[in-house]
């Protein structure tokens, strides 16, 4: 789009500009809004002369100056000059010589804008309000150029102008740090000097900002399979923890069978020690229950796709199963239970007063707790009580950490 002044207002029309090297695509639409008369600016910085960025017009080729905002006032109904709208453009380049004022018309999509028209008008509405911020006309039936009656803020008009700026929705969107519709809604009840006169709209338009900023995974779907019989599914998962251990432990494996919600754990030295842990627990199931293993499922760790490790498996029938990279929500059991089993640890350590290099007692004083803890998905039974059908006893449980007396034998 291109303006021109031919009265004390100011025109609009379509156009199109041929641009040479330095000014981007050659022949389209002009992709940025530039101004000739750095008057029309209400900011303008200037590039260094020795970086002009050069642009091709049909004059000749002309250096672009500087960039800026523009603030203008256009008349959008023709039958009553009292429909004013004030707008502004956040980034113009300031090209003196060309003659011409030329507004990029995708440029005013890009900026919350929509278009609605026919080969006659056209109307450029604010998103955000649904208010007919720009209208554009032919002057001829066959005409393909357009033009709009404007004028550029400056000065003391600028000066009045300005409210513009805090009663707009997208501004102090961003003012107040992204907040929610219905948060915004509360701020003129609940603080001082916000502005009374900015409009919601109804359907806010997808902000930038927030669509970066606040973007996070969608959750996942709960998964209502489980096991039928014990040790049909193996949920294992790896933890490690920022200090060494009182036995110089700097991991834990755990192991939850699925089906009776049972867990074992293993303190480990480094992640290699996860195959000996497995074997061990392989060996475990295959003695103390008679039985073994369907599936084992992990996530995508490095320990758990170790070529001796899944060879371990595979030699042992065991089909396996692993998450996807970077979604260890696949193993979803796993990570629930090892977040079950730290944070109830970690509140154990803290009343106890326990240095944190204890770690490991806490993590297996609450592994065994949690076996022995009724459960919902088993009818309100202990994991423990349901794999080996009894009722476990707890009559010895103390609390981790509480004062103790050892017999010494008279003879030590």
């Amino acid at each position: 789009m291109e303006l021109e002044d031919e009265s004390p207002n100011s025109l609009m029309r379509e156009g199109r500009e041929e641009r040479g090297e330095g000014g981007g695509a050659k022949g389209g639409e002009a992709s940025v809004h530039f101004m000739d008369n750095k008057a029309d600016f209400s900011d303008l910085r200037f590039f260094d002369e020795k970086d002009w960025p050069k642009a091709q017009t049909a004059n000749g080729t002309t250096a672009i100056h500087g960039h800026g905002m523009v603030f203008m006032k256009t008349w959008v109904d023709s039958t009553n000059p009292q429909t004013v709208t004030i707008s502004h453009l956040s980034l113009v380049f300031y090209m003196p010589g060309i003659g011409i004022r030329l507004l990029s018309m995708g440029l005013l999509l890009k900026g919350n804008m929509q278009i609605k028209g026919d080969e006659c008008t056209l109307e450029f509405i604010q998103a955000q309000t649904g208010k007919v911020k720009i209208v554009a006309l032919t002057r001829l039936f066959t005409d393909t150029i357009y033009w709009v009656n404007l004028e550029v803020l400056t000065g003391s008009e600028l000066t009045a102008h300005k409210s513009m700026h805090r009663d707009d929705y997208d501004l102090w969107h961003r003012r107040l740090g992204h907040p929610g519709k219905q948060v915004f809604e509360k701020f003129e009840l609940s603080t001082w000097n916000f502005p009374r006169s900015i409009e919601v709209p109804k359907n806010p338009p997808v902000c930038e900002g927030c669509a970066k900023g606040k973007m996070h995974s969608c959750p996942f779907p709960e998964n209502s399979a489980h096991a039928t019989c014990p040790f049909q599914w193996i949920h294992s998962d790896l933890k490690e923890f920022a200090v060494q251990s009182y036995h110089k432990y700097k991991y834990y494996i755990s192991f939850l069978d699925d089906n009776s919600s049972h867990s074992w754990i293993s303190l480990l030295k480094k992640k290699s020690d996860s195959k000996a842990a497995s074997k061990q627990f392989i060996a475990m199931v295959k003695t103390q229950y008679n039985t073994t293993i369907g599936e084992w499922m992990t996530d995508n760790g490095g320990e758990y796709v170790d070529k001796d490790y899944v060879k371990l498996l595979k030699d042992e029938g065991i089909e396996i199963q692993r998450s996807v990279p970077s979604q260890p929500q696949m193993n979803g059991r796993a990570e629930c239970f090892n977040r079950t089993i730290d944070e109830k640890a970690e509140s154990m350590c803290h009343q106890a007063c326990l240095p944190d290099s204890w770690w490991e007692f806490s993590v297996l004083h609450v592994n065994y707790l949690y076996n022995r803890t009724p459960v919902q998905r088993l009818d309100w039974q202990t994991p423990k009580g349901y794999l080996d059908e009894f009722k476990p006893d707890l009559a010895h449980l103390c609390i981790l950490g509480c004062g103790a007396y050892v017999f010494i034998h008279k003879d030590l």
